[in-house]
């Protein structure tokens, strides 16, 4: 009986724990802002033209984003509202970063912005010309950024104005 028993609860447990890993694999799988981020990186790192503009085309009808071809794009780059963004051809984008929906990065008299590693970028914010952004900074919702951003810095307005500085509360 103890036997039985005891085979009962294991079986029990391994069906929760089974359930709970298909679980977690099937929201990280069907994850639309991961789907999105890897279809981008993927398009990025395809080095055959043609495939690079199907990726492109249905990147832009399923996710409502426009991505440059000739972008730098580094891992990890997390699009969690997709639609309006747009990245420019020649801009660089660190490790790491999260963009936020009608997000335009773009060019200026032939010169793109570079965005540093961990950035955050809120929703309908415009980065246009030769404009870096430092790691770890994040740019507020509707700002216009067409000067540098330090390391670690907040930034918002219009035009934008730094908030907070890496070491101030």
């Amino acid at each position: 009986m103890l036997i039985q028993d005891l085979q009962n609860s294991y079986k029990s447990i391994y069906e929760k724990r089974s359930f709970v890993l298909f679980h977690a694999m099937f929201r990280y799988i069907f994850n639309r802002p991961f789907r999105t981020s890897v279809d981008v990186y993927n398009m990025i790192h395809t080095t055959n033209s043609f495939l690079k503009k199907r990726k492109k085309y249905r990147i832009n009808r399923l996710y409502g984003c426009d991505v440059g071809m000739h972008a730098s794009i580094q891992k990890g780059l997390i699009l969690p509202h997709s639609f309006g963004v747009v990245i420019g051809n020649n801009v660089e984008i660190g490790e790491y970063c999260t963009i936020y929906q009608n997000v335009t990065l773009g060019k200026k008299n032939d010169f793109h912005p570079k965005i540093g590693n961990h950035v955050t970028i809120y929703a309908s914010s415009i980065i246009i010309g030769n404009v870096k952004i430092g790691d770890w900074s994040i740019i507020g919702a509707g700002s216009i950024v067409l000067h540098d951003v330090l390391e670690g810095t907040v930034v918002a307005g219009n035009p934008a104005q730094i908030l907070r500085r890496k070491n101030e509360r």
